[in-house]
């Protein structure tokens, strides 16, 4: 009897512990999911957005049924071009056989490489 009394005084403690934890982690998942309230615009959408580097990125936005790729970075956003929104699918080829993606991620790559210098030389010179 009392090495049951001894069990049971050693396992509350740990499920009350357990039960702290869940509930924590219950309460913050809710009020995450309280907080996340997205703006949603009525005539532009984000499509897509795909990080180059920490603080640049690739875009995909659709304004009044256009499609536009911009690039965006601190302090600024340039359009490169406009797509035809019913030619967007995912994976297209491209002229020369290779997909969208292989090409950026040549691109990245090679930007990676590039000292620091080098990329803010060639950055400016727009």
């Amino acid at each position: 009897m009392t090495d049951a009394i001894n069990t049971l005084s050693l396992i509350a403690p740990l499920l009350g512990v357990v039960a702290v934890i869940i509930a924590a982690y219950l309460m913050t998942k809710w009020l995450a999911n309280r907080q996340s309230v997205r703006p949603v615009g009525q005539r532009i959408r984000v499509i897509e957005r795909v990080p180059l580097t920490r603080d640049t990125y690739l875009a995909l936005v659709r304004v009044k049924g256009k499609t536009y790729l911009l690039s965006v970075g601190p302090g600024h956003v340039e359009q490169i071009g406009e797509l035809d929104s019913g030619k967007l699918t995912s994976g297209e080829r491209m002229q020369g056989g290779e997909d969208f993606e292989s090409l950026l991620s040549q691109r990245v790559r090679r930007l990676k490489s590039q000292p620091a210098e080098t990329r803010a030389r060639s950055g400016s010179r727009r």
